[in-house]
């Protein structure tokens, strides 16, 4: 009989990073956290968003030559393995929607395992699983996905090359959200109070004081959440090393393309109270037809800017919700990509301004959007 119980990854938490160009004597690439969607991996998501990487390059490298020394994007991939009952209806194990079309995983099946039932089982991975029929959801395994991601930061840290922004698609869209939310100062405490009001526990691997090894990281801090309510959390999560009693300081930026706020479930109310402070840059397709717009609008209305950024040298308040032409997807196309170097320049303070943001240049095939 099939175990629809997630499955940790049986290997420890597999990540790639790739750097466009060596950085220049002194200074520092911007660092990147890509998390993956939903049936997909961390290679694979690598795979994907190459387009994006060079294009990115591209225009950050021209708008701000005195302060961009590259990029240094990794790549992890979730903890929870997603066996063949747990894939969505639109998708077949292949990875494929019922008109044949890559829409979310497009995972090869070499190295699977069969089930209970003789069937081969997906290499399809994810941060967790959501359980129910309707509103208000859960979701299964997320203590296991948030420390997949605690992994990264904490070895991050550990090594001095600490992240700068968090980029997100689909569930790692809504799950860049929530981590950008972790690190907030004060964001402690009010997992402590909602708690009260049927919030889920705060996750002990976001910890500063938190002694782990990398085995016990791996192994998943989600399946042993109970802790004591000492009073400290308000000081816990304004103090430390980074302000904010976690063992990484806050990103800079967020961007989530075709991301989504949580289920109505008060389980996950604290990421979303109080709003998010941490610049969200929201990508939404105009025909994706996996993630419903109100879904994404549910994430721009739990940040604190609304989805509006501060004025351009325009006079022009900028724009931190974008509508491309495509469906489910991470647009590649070049004039996308330069709202998200304009997004970067202004997180980072770059003082060199975009020189054409790229809108009117020709569309190389390499850098056109391909199906996710």
């Amino acid at each position: 009989m099939l175990d629809n119980s997630p499955t940790a990854n049986p290997t420890p938490i597999r990540s790639i990073h790739t750097m466009t160009t060596p950085p220049h004597q002194h200074s520092k690439p911007l660092r990147l956290l890509l998390l993956h969607g939903y049936t997909q991996s961390g290679p694979l998501f690598r795979i994907k968003t190459r387009a994006l990487e060079k294009t990115l390059h591209k225009h950050l490298r021209t708008a701000f030559p005195a302060q961009f020394s590259g990029l240094d994007f990794v790549y992890p991939t979730g903890p929870i393995r997603i066996r063949a009952a747990d894939f969505p209806a639109h998708l077949n194990t292949a990875g494929t929607d019922e008109r044949g079309k890559d829409e979310g995983a497009g995972m090869k099946k070499d190295g699977g395992k069969e089930d209970g039932d003789g069937r081969e089982e997906p290499e399809a991975y994810g941060w967790w699983i959501r359980r129910g029929s309707s509103e208000p959801f859960t979701y299964e395994g997320i203590y296991e996905g948030l420390d997949g991601v605690a992994l990264e930061l904490r070895k991050a840290a550990r090594e001095g090359m600490l992240f700068d922004g968090i980029v997100g698609f689909s569930q790692g869209g809504s799950l860049a959200a929530m981590v950008a939310s972790l690190l907030e100062p004060g964001r402690r405490g009010s997992f402590d109070r909602l708690r009260r009001k049927g919030g889920m526990e705060w996750p002990l691997s976001f910890d500063e004081t938190a002694e782990l090894s990398i085995e016990d990281e791996v192994a998943g801090l989600g399946q042993n959440q109970s802790h004591s309510n000492d009073g400290k959390q308000e000081e816990r999560g304004r103090g430390g090393k980074y302000g904010n009693g976690c063992m990484h300081p806050p990103f800079k930026f967020c961007i989530s393309y075709s991301g989504f706020g949580a289920t109505t479930n008060p389980l996950y109310t604290p990421f979303y109270e109080p709003p998010i402070k941490t610049p969200i840059l929201h990508f939404l397709g105009s025909v994706d037809t996996i993630v419903e717009e109100e879904r994404s609008m549910r994430l721009v209305r739990s940040c604190a800017d609304g989805g509006r950024g501060g004025m351009g040298k325009d006079g022009k308040r900028r724009e931190r919700v974008i509508r491309h032409p495509g469906g489910h997807i991470v647009s590649t196309a070049s004039n996308y990509v330069g709202f998200v170097a304009e997004f970067v320049g202004e997180c980072l303070g770059f003082e060199d301004g975009l020189k054409g943001e790229g809108g009117g240049q020709e569309e190389r095939v390499e850098e056109m959007d391909v199906p996710f």
